[in-house]
């Protein structure tokens, strides 16, 4: 785009179109790079954004971009705070959860949707697939169209208690049929709907040049340092993206 800086136009394609796609209300991890993406989209739609974050630095972030009411898991239970601002809006509960983390957080967030409710499975960032329980599912009888797209099982997890938890978290969907998942991999519009995502990324290139959108990077190394790049997303140090960058690109 022009005037912007190549090393964050380098990093949009991925986590803001993964959100561009996808409109949040909930949003879990929300200081990394698709939760800022998200967040910042969420804001452009018109819609009330929740965050939940870990640690005063991102919680600041958040707020800086304006996000309608912050969670921060260091001292706050998600589930409290974020039914104390719905009640103060007057809201009945949340519509679109945005879920990039999975584990207990995503499990708990799910007793704050709202009837009709969407869930966007983004990643699993927390290392565990949650199981979702079927009397959720049956309470609360939630409606969503699907647009999961996956692999066997075998392809994916090699060890087969995991493998027995993912069949059986397809088994509940599938037994109570008034709520199913959207499971979201850009990756696979370029193979299904290629002339979307092109029109995603013009699109947010777009709203990049107007400076509706920024991409937040918290660190950037040179290829010799990429141990430190993942070292710093997995110490969660890192607020959006972690880019590694050529040398000759530093300067650019």
């Amino acid at each position: 785009p022009k005037g912007c800086d190549l090393v964050a136009a380098a990093g949009l394609p991925i986590a803001f179109v993964t959100s561009h796609l996808t409109l949040v209300l909930l949003v879990l991890g929300a200081a990394g790079g698709v939760g800022l993406a998200a967040v910042q989209i969420g804001k452009i739609c018109g819609a009330v954004v929740i965050a939940v974050a870990r640690g005063a630095e991102k919680v600041q972030l958040l707020k800086s971009l304006g996000v309608d009411h912050v969670v921060d898991l260091m001292n706050q239970n998600v589930t409290a705070s974020v039914k104390e601002f719905l009640n103060s809006r007057n809201l009945k509960g949340v519509d679109v959860l945005y879920d990039p983390v999975g584990g207990n957080l995503a499990k708990e967030t799910m007793k704050l949707l709202n009837w009709g409710a969407q869930i966007l499975v983004i990643g699993f960032a927390s290392g565990e697939i949650p199981i979702i329980p079927t009397n959720i599912i049956l309470v609360k009888a939630r409606h969503v169209t699907c647009f999961l797209k996956c692999l066997p099982v075998s392809d994916t997890y090699s060890d087969e208690s995991t493998s027995n938890e993912s069949i059986a978290l397809m088994q509940q969907i599938s037994v109570a049929n008034n709520w199913t998942v959207h499971g979201f991999y850009w990756g696979s519009y370029i193979i299904h709907q290629p002339a979307m995502l092109e029109d995603s990324v013009r699109e947010l290139f777009s709203w990049m040049e107007k400076g509706l959108i920024t991409v937040h990077v918290s660190h950037t190394y040179s290829l010799s340092e990429a141990n430190l790049a993942f070292s710093a997303i997995k110490d969660r140090k890192a607020m959006g993206k972690v880019m590694i960058v050529f040398d000759d690109m530093g300067n650019a």
